[in-house]
């Protein structure tokens, strides 16, 4: 394709087999104006006049960035089953500054949840994706921002989470990376009881309307299964749609 060099002739046989999506690379404004910048994946067959069902995949970290952290296996087959996929790299990711990467430091849920949204208004603004078709998945920081997501709004009709914190606190007390949330606090519990209480998904569980897949590695300690358990037994006692899968041992890293 024009603009386009191949370095590689590795797979071409999985290649000539396989329709695969196109990804773009788009730029929009978070409410606060700051430029922020997504790739956008598209269905082999996607045509630009019909809106399409998206899903919002959200990267882990909080400093990780799209694309070099998505699944391109998984990402590859949803647009393969007709879904966009949006890529978006709100403010804490990594690659565009300290300052940027920093902003997201004591404001987990803050900035970066108003970002993803624009994100997601940006496509429906275009045309691309169609608003009542709207999904979301997410793994560990974007495991989180999922859980947390699901009890600020309802536009999504379900979410895939996979390794979230859902308390903060607990998290804190239980993970093996103490000093890192602290740090991504902006303090210990002593001095911001308040934000870890705020901040954490479920403290909103009674909001939760959409139906939520948990899933969730025994082994993991980075993000403790018992964070998918409380937000599980949460939205179980208050009757809403939810499942929770356990893969025995594993890690955080599987």
């Amino acid at each position: 394709e024009p603009g386009q060099i191949a370095l590689s002739a590795a797979n071409q046989t999985l290649r000539e087999r396989v329709a695969l999506g196109r990804t773009e690379r788009i730029q929009y404004r978070g409410d606060d104006g700051l430029e922020l910048e997504a790739f956008v994946l598209y269905p082999p067959d996607h045509k630009k006049s019909r809106r399409s069902p998206t899903v919002l995949e959200i990267h882990g970290g909080p400093h990780g960035m799209h694309p070099a952290t998505f699944n391109i296996m998984r990402t590859q087959a949803l647009a393969g089953a007709g879904f966009v996929v949006l890529l978006p790299n709100p403010r804490g990711s990594t690659s565009y500054g300290e300052t940027f990467e920093r902003a997201c430091v004591g404001d987990w849920g803050g900035g970066d949840y108003r970002d993803l949204m624009a994100g997601v208004d940006a496509l429906v603004e275009a045309k691309v994706a169609n608003p009542d078709q709207l999904y979301l998945s997410g793994y560990s920081y974007g495991g989180y921002m999922s859980s947390w997501t699901v009890g600020q709004t309802n536009r999504f009709r379900a979410a895939a989470i996979g390794a979230p914190i859902t308390d903060l606190m607990s998290g804190l007390g239980t993970d093996d990376i103490p000093r890192y949330n602290i740090e991504s606090m902006g303090g210990p519990p002593e001095t911001a009881f308040e934000l870890y209480h705020e901040r954490s998904p479920l403290t909103h569980v009674r909001h939760v309307r959409t139906p939520v897949l948990l899933l969730h590695w025994e082994g993991d300690l980075r993000c403790p299964i018992g964070q998918s358990e409380q937000f599980f037994a949460g939205l179980k006692l208050l009757g809403r749609k939810v499942e929770l899968v356990r893969y025995p041992g594993g890690s955080h890293g599987v």
